[in-house]
């Protein structure tokens, strides 16, 4: 993951995404990534060692999807 600007970040893919946002989860961190190029395309997943690890178990992602709707 390299960091372009404060909330740009450059993926694997070689895709550009802007953090629409963060939490802690569980004693986790996670983000809410959406394509800069295309915002229908997203990506929720945790923080680990400066790399986002996609969230693929679907109960874990329906519960961060949750909190993340609690947030402003």
């Amino acid at each position: 993951m390299k960091n372009n600007k404060d909330y740009i970040l450059t993926l694997d893919d070689n895709k550009k995404y802007a953090m629409v946002n963060m939490l802690t989860f569980n004693e986790k961190k996670y983000v809410y990534l959406a394509e800069l190029d295309d915002f229908n395309n997203y990506i929720i997943g945790e923080i680990l060692n400066d790399e986002v690890i996609q969230v693929e178990d679907q109960n874990l992602l329906g519960q961060l999807i949750i909190e993340f709707s609690k947030l402003d």
